[in-house]
């Protein structure tokens, strides 16, 4: 879901492409550590990110800043620390 926040962040073409190529490096990387230390098989770790990027897509599609119909995001306080939900009718 980082990847997909990525591209609606306002700020230049140069920086999304920066941050959208840390994130795929720090996911390829955490998946090789798996594989590395055993604990998984490489078809574990590409399911998973086939599975991953499925869920994320769908959850994107029904969460689009765009329309804003049905929103979450993180809410802090001076007392609170949670999540914000929003829905608009």
């Amino acid at each position: 879901m980082a990847k997909i926040n990525i591209e609606y962040m306002p700020v230049n073409k140069t920086s999304k492409q920066a941050l959208s190529f840390t994130v795929d490096s720090f996911a390829a990387l955490t998946g090789w550590a798996r594989i590395e230390a055993g604990e998984h098989y490489p078809t574990d770790v590409l399911a998973a990110w086939a599975f991953g990027h499925f869920v994320s897509r769908m959850g994107q599609e029904f969460i689009d800043p765009e329309r804003q119909q049905f929103m979450i995001r993180p809410k802090t306080g001076p007392d609170t620390t949670g999540i914000e939900l929003i829905i608009k009718f």
